[in-house]
């Protein structure tokens, strides 16, 4: 899966939670600042395009608190990914089986 795709998804999942969340149709100033946070990683991210998703990288570049942040905004949206946004959704998966041959 490419960068921008990545990105397109992580963006998703963000919108989601920020508009159950916190009732805004605009990301607010701390969803924003996490969506600035997971792109300025993605781009530092020294690996190839079709390595493993970053909860299976060796590597962990996040900081413990955005970490937190983003697990939490992911365990909300990810369940409703696939109502919101079934093409992204199915696109990760695909790649998700891809390069992890034990889901």
């Amino acid at each position: 899966m490419k960068k921008k795709q990545k990105l397109q998804t992580a963006a998703a999942m963000i919108r989601i939670y920020c508009k159950a969340r916190h009732r805004k149709k605009i990301l607010c100033s701390s969803c924003s600042e996490l969506f600035d946070y997971v792109s300025e990683r993605l781009e530092a991210c020294h690996l190839s395009e079709d390595h493993a998703s970053c909860f299976m990288c060796p590597e962990y570049c996040y900081h413990p608190d955005m970490r937190k942040k983003v697990k939490k905004v992911m365990y909300y949206s990810a369940p409703r990914m696939l109502f919101y946004h079934p093409i992204l959704t199915l696109r990760n998966l695909h790649h998700l089986k891809k390069t992890h041959r034990s889901l």
